[in-house]
């Protein structure tokens, strides 16, 4: 059902992009980086990334998201209500949790690539919901709605009810130096879908891994300018997102 469901939703306006495609995209960009600069990162490590990767953008299924892409699609004024994809993830958290062997069945058949290890899909929902930096996830205990996983922005604060959260900082240490793979296939592929230019002329230039990462810095404004056609904001931090990614790479 999530495979159908990507294959139905639109994923970016241009060119009228089925999600589908663009998460089918930037799984192939994850695992050329992968087999190019992490030859010998842990497998289940790997498995994890690429999960992740596939399902990022979860939210996207949501229906004022795929209002906004229809609108800009048939160039008619964005709706009034407006959402950041990230912020709906954990409203399909039964969909991901019940489509979890089909998505790992479609990264064998796309791509040939099995995944071997337990996915922790706690781990696949902080990738989804951090991936653009603005959010992270929160794990709170309340009197009335129970225990469960909440979306929060603010990264300095703590609510009395947070038993734990998963940040972006957390995600870039446990999956050190491939903690921002996700966001960076995101971004390759959404830069280059635009430009309408082949991915592996981008990374091939580069020879580490860190090259990759300072080409997307100098390339920053055109990234935030393709981000925003879909999805306006007035400013991602694009660069200081990518900077925070340099942090121990070499």
């Amino acid at each position: 059902m999530i495979i159908e469901l990507f294959k139905q939703c639109y994923g970016k306006s241009t060119r009228k992009l089925k999600l589908y495609d663009h998460v089918a995209g930037a799984t192939e960009i994850a695992l050329y980086i992968l087999d190019r600069f992490g030859k010998t990162y842990p497998k289940e490590k790997r498995d994890t990334l690429i999960f992740s990767t596939f399902a990022h953008d979860l939210g996207k299924l949501n229906s004022d998201f795929q209002a906004m892409l229809q609108a800009v699609i048939k160039g008619d004024p964005l709706p009034s209500k407006r959402v950041k994809h990230e912020a709906s993830t954990l409203e399909y958290i039964d969909v991901l949790r019940d489509g979890q062997d089909e998505i790992i069945k479609e990264l064998f058949s796309a791509f040939s690539y099995k995944i071997t290890d337990p996915i922790d899909l706690d781990m696949v929902l902080a990738f989804a919901v951090s991936h653009h930096g603005l959010f992270y996830m929160s794990y709170e205990s309340t009197k009335n709605y129970g225990d469960k996983w909440l979306i929060r922005r603010e990264w300095t604060t703590r609510t009395i009810n947070e038993v734990k959260r998963i940040t972006l900082v957390d995600l870039l240490l446990l999956f050190h130096p491939f903690g921002g793979l996700v966001m960076v296939s995101d971004l390759i592929h959404s830069f280059c879908h635009e430009k309408g230019i082949d991915y592996r002329n981008l990374i091939s230039e580069t020879a580490s891994y860190g090259q990759l990462l300072d080409k997307l810095i100098e390339e920053a404004d055109n990234l935030e300018m393709a981000l925003n056609k879909d999805d306006p904001r007035s400013n991602r931090g694009i660069k200081e997102l990518l900077e925070l990614l340099m942090g121990g790479v070499d």
